[in-house]
């Protein structure tokens, strides 16, 4: 989950705080911002077997308190309270009716779910995809890297009010725009809805350079790299050679292996 740049509640806690930020206004941003599971899986079909042995739960209370999966409610969205590489601390994003019938048992078996970036969009490019700068830190939890290097990593984009119904243009670097290595933008608040989308074309546009780190072997467990300033190469740790690959970047091939 650090790895695909999850963001917890305790993790925008402890950046409001090191701010100075109110402790009541951090407690509700970080509600209302922090990622969040959203349940994608169907519930049994309404003839299938699996019903009739439950107690705790029908396919009609299931289904009116969860909706269906092309129609979910929002009792379907668990915010992320904590996040590490591998599993989620999760609580209930909304209301809950009174007695409802529990996740496990509308929804047995493997459940299906999408991570979703909470009350704000969420940014993605066709060739670099979602950028954060999240790690796993000492702890082994989530949290964003602290390095000036990598603050324009960010796939998180918020909405901004207009001032008295006049909307003014956005200056980049103000707070109020959007910005990551390639553009920047501002969206401002207005009837916005889940799953709605921008679209945005670049032309003439950089493209990504690539190399790779397969030779006469094609299994590779690529775990860290390093850029190495004193050869002006890139050190790449390879957990299934138990060895070390150099990258030239100016001929964009490897140069050097080590086992």
């Amino acid at each position: 989950f650090c790895g695909r740049g999850v963001i917890s509640q305790t993790a925008l806690l402890e950046r409001a705080t090191h701010a100075g930020t109110d402790a009541d206004v951090a407690l509700a941003e970080a509600d209302l911002f922090a990622d969040y599971v959203q349940i994608t899986s169907a519930s049994p079909a309404e003839s299938d077997p699996y019903w009739p042995k439950q107690d705790a739960c029908t396919f009609n209370t299931c289904k009116d308190t969860y909706g269906a999966n092309d129609a979910p409610l929002t009792s379907r969205d668990l915010r992320i309270i904590e996040a590490s590489d591998g599993s989620l601390t999760l609580e209930s994003r909304a209301a809950a009716s009174a007695d409802p019938p529990t996740l496990a048992c509308c929804f047995p078996g493997v459940v299906e779910y999408a991570v979703r970036t909470g009350s704000q969009w969420t940014v993605l490019g066709s060739a670099v995809g979602f950028l954060h700068d999240v790690r796993a830190d000492d702890r082994g939890v989530c949290r964003p890297a602290c390095d000036d290097s990598k603050k324009l990593l960010d796939g998180r984009a918020r909405e901004v009010a207009p001032a008295n119904d006049i909307v003014e243009p956005f200056v980049y670097g103000s707070g109020e725009s959007f910005a990551n290595p390639m553009f920047s933008f501002g969206i401002v608040s207005t009837n916005s809805a889940r799953d709605m989308q921008f679209r945005f074309t670049t032309q003439n546009s950089f493209k990504p350079l690539t190399m790779t780190l397969v030779t006469t072997n094609s299994d590779v467990q690529p775990q860290d790299v390093v850029h190495l300033p004193s050869t002006g190469e890139l050190a790449v740790s390879d957990g299934s050679r138990n060895g070390l690959t150099l990258l030239d970047l100016d001929l964009l091939q490897i140069s050097r292996q080590y086992n």
